[in-house]
């Protein structure tokens, strides 16, 4: 009992983890403001954009100009999802998250 107990906290928080992830934009800004800030090397973007199948299908593709391979696969994977849930098409598109 006490072990399925544990197993449904750990899964709860774990869900609670990810979910927060995808809507938190410290790791986006972190990794991504540098250039997509206003007064970077590159264009100022916000999640809302583009729609979330659009984000998925420019980083599947490798469209991204820059060499972003010091960006590991997990926080790629999460900035990814963060952009997907603030997506134009999404309940809550994300546009001010880096001004313009």
């Amino acid at each position: 009992m006490k072990k399925t107990v544990f197993s449904m906290v750990l899964s709860i928080s774990l869900l609670g983890a990810s979910m927060a992830t995808a809507s938190d934009p410290a790791l986006f800004l972190a990794k991504c403001g540098v250039c997509h800030s206003k007064g970077g090397q590159a264009a100022s973007i916000n999640p809302a954009d583009k729609a979330g199948a659009v984000w998925k299908k420019y980083f599947e593709r490798g469209r991204h100009p820059v060499d972003i391979s010091s960006i590991s696969a997990a926080d790629l994977e999460k900035i990814v999802e963060f952009l997907v849930a603030g997506a134009a098409d999404s309940e809550k598109p994300a546009a001010a998250v880096i001004p313009k």
